[in-house]
């Protein structure tokens, strides 16, 4: 017996290692919660407001390093994903956004609470789609998922309520990735990096999110090169405890301390750092995932205590 489309979905997210999923029941989804509530290793968290759970999934997100999944029903509560949805495009982290929607031989009629969540999420997801016919599954959930994890966005997939119980013509299981694409600066900008970095007398580190996997090997600079190392937001997880050359946090809600390391002129080394308004930098390249830059500081023309004086080993 062929699957439903609602099984075809939550049988995909438990094969992804999600465990969660949030979101307000509602008419449009309840194949999907049903097929929820009979699958092991996969809970539905009931929120309040379908803004909570796009906040809640985002947040999870970025916990686990998982793809996050929210969902909402027809009109209102698919609106109401936005502000969550949002955040986690902000955050650039992955999520799955699963919409409901009117009636498939409704849609385009002005039918009650009908709302164009194409159009609706075309500014915040890096994937948006409605399925209008089962066959169309997995192929959606597919392409939908492999783009938020390409490129930690969101994707919103809409599924008409008279669609969820529908069977597959076609079944098949759905294929998702089981590696991470990892990007590095090619061996010129690495030379070139280098080449910046021993140039300079004294160098600042700033340390941003997509350094988290490489502490070990930034903390070794750090002390190769005794230098401070400033941190973002989101930096502040793998970063800040127990790490003697941490001064602080910069950005839009840091403090004065990170901008006083080093006098003018001096060199910074930019660890991957994701957004200029985390990091508070000007002149430095925009937003970058693992990839080495540098800039000239305007800081005030002092060190902290715990670097006055320090010079770089030989």
């Amino acid at each position: 017996m062929a699957r439903t489309v609602a099984r075809v979905i939550v049988d995909a997210l438990r094969e992804l290692e999600v465990r969660h999923v949030f979101g307000v029941v509602g008419d449009a989804l309840n194949p999907l919660t049903d097929a929820i509530r009979t699958t092991e290793g996969i809970e539905w968290i009931g929120c309040r407001h379908e803004e909570a759970a796009a906040f809640a999934a985002g947040a999870q997100s970025q916990l686990s390093g998982n793809l996050g999944v929210c969902m909402g029903t027809v009109g209102p509560g698919s609106v109401h994903l936005l502000n969550g949805l949002y955040d986690a495009a902000k955050s650039r982290t992955p999520v799955l956004a699963v919409a409901g929607q009117v009636p498939s031989a409704e849609i385009g009629g002005d039918y009650f609470q009908e709302v164009d969540n194409d159009l609706l999420f075309r500014d915040v997801a890096v994937f948006r789609a409605t399925v209008s016919s089962p066959d169309q599954l997995p192929r959606l959930l597919e392409a939908a998922v492999r783009a938020a994890l390409a490129e930690r966005g969101v994707a919103v997939l809409t599924v008409p309520g008279d669609l969820g119980d529908r069977e597959l013509t076609d079944d098949r299981p759905a294929r998702f990735p089981r590696t991470r694409p990892v990007t590095r600066p090619d061996d010129e900008g690495v030379r070139r990096a280098a080449e910046l970095i021993n140039a300079g007398e004294r160098v600042t580190l700033l340390v941003g999110r997509g350094a988290r996997g490489a502490g070990a090997q930034v903390r070794e600079l750090a002390e190769r090169l005794a230098a401070p190392m400033v941190l973002t937001l989101k930096a502040k997880e793998g970063f800040e405890d127990d790490n003697p050359y941490q001064v602080g946090q910069t950005g839009l809600i840091g403090n004065r301390r990170p901008r006083t390391p080093c006098p003018p002129a001096t060199r910074w080394c930019c660890s991957a750092p994701t957004s200029r308004t985390a990091t508070g930098t000007r002149r430095a390249a925009g937003p970058c995932r693992s990839t080495w830059t540098s800039a000239t500081s305007a800081a005030a023309p002092r060190w902290t205590s715990a670097w006055r004086a320090t010079r770089r080993p030989p």
